[in-house]
C-alpha cells in the first residue's frame, strides 16, 4: 500500500481519461474508504466518498502493520 498522506494509505488505484477510483485504508483505525472522482460532460469535477461494507452493513477494516 502507498501512503498519500499522514492519515491515510492508497490501497488501490484505477484511473482513465476522466474517471478515478481509489480505496484509501484510514491509518489510525483501518477503515477502508471508496473515493471516486470524474469529469461531467458539463466540465464540472465531482468527486464522492463513503465507508466500504460488508455484507453485513459493517465497515471494511484492514488491519494496519507499521
Amino acid at each position: 500500500m502507498k501512503a498519500t498522506n499522514n492519515r491515510s494509505i492508497k490501497a488501490y488505484e484505477q484511473q482513465d481519461a476522466q474517471n478515478r477510483t481509489y480505496i484509501l485504508v484510514d491509518r489510525e483505525t483501518g477503515v477502508n474508504y471508496l473515493l471516486t472522482g470524474f469529469m461531467a460532460s458539463s466540465g464540472v469535477s465531482c468527486t464522492g466518498m463513503t465507508v466500504l461494507q460488508d455484507t453485513d452493513g459493517d465497515p471494511i477494516v484492514t488491519p494496519i502493520e507499521e
